[in-house]
């Protein structure tokens, strides 16, 4: 059994995924044109005023033969805090 320190370590490097359907999309407005291009122009200013983290593109190549791969691009909202 994993003792109060290393289940702390363990809970901060845990991976936490959240799954959406089709439904829960809908729901949150996802054919809202209005509500995305006014959250598109909310990063945007965000990112202009410095406020988002944005690196350069992550690649993880598999095979260089046939170039499988999968391509990340994460950004962080600072006034959020959200990542993906």
């Amino acid at each position: 059994m994993a003792g109060p320190a290393e289940q702390m370590s363990e809970d901060r490097h845990a991976i936490r995924l959240t799954h959406l359907s089709q439904e829960d999309l809908l729901e949150a407005g996802c054919l809202d044109f209005r509500l995305a291009v006014e959250a598109a122009e909310s990063a945007l200013l965000a990112n202009r005023n410095g406020d988002v983290l944005f690196p350069e593109k992550i690649v993880q190549i598999f095979d260089d033969e046939t170039q499988e791969r999968i391509n990340c691009l994460p950004a962080t909202l600072r006034a959020e805090g959200s990542a993906a």
